[in-house]
């Protein structure tokens, strides 16, 4: 028979999202109060089509053929990642907001840690 490993050694304890977010967001701290404990990643991307600057466009497709850049399959083609961010529990809904006003051809993604991971806040009076 094979080994049986328990649940408290198998991914530290932790249930599968849960460990994968555990890694994503060890180290890392909100982008707007540096906050240690961020509950939410944003990642912006762009197709290299949809750059507008054409020359921009052409030296970063030239650029990606070379594979000086690192891509992500889109539904438009290839992409690139422009940024990355975090936030914490006080910040998510300004950095939601900022992150609408980015510009229309760039793809927003939110990962989110799950309600139950996320801190509780109470308001003692």
């Amino acid at each position: 028979m094979g080994d049986q490993i328990h649940t408290k050694k198998l991914f530290q304890g932790l249930g599968t999202e849960r460990f994968a977010f555990a890694i994503m967001f060890k180290g890392k701290r909100c982008t707007t109060c540096k906050s240690p404990k961020p509950i939410m990643r944003i990642q912006t991307f762009v197709a290299v089509s949809d750059i507008p600057n054409p020359t921009v466009r052409e030296a970063t497709r030239l650029m990606v053929q070379a594979g000086e850049i690192p891509t992500v399959p889109l539904v438009t083609g290839k992409g690139i990642r422009t940024g990355e961010a975090y936030a914490c529990a006080d910040c998510a809904a300004s950095a939601e907001r900022a992150a609408a006003r980015g510009p229309s051809f760039a793809i927003v993604v939110f990962d989110r840690l799950p309600r139950s991971e996320q801190p509780l806040v109470q308001v003692v009076r």
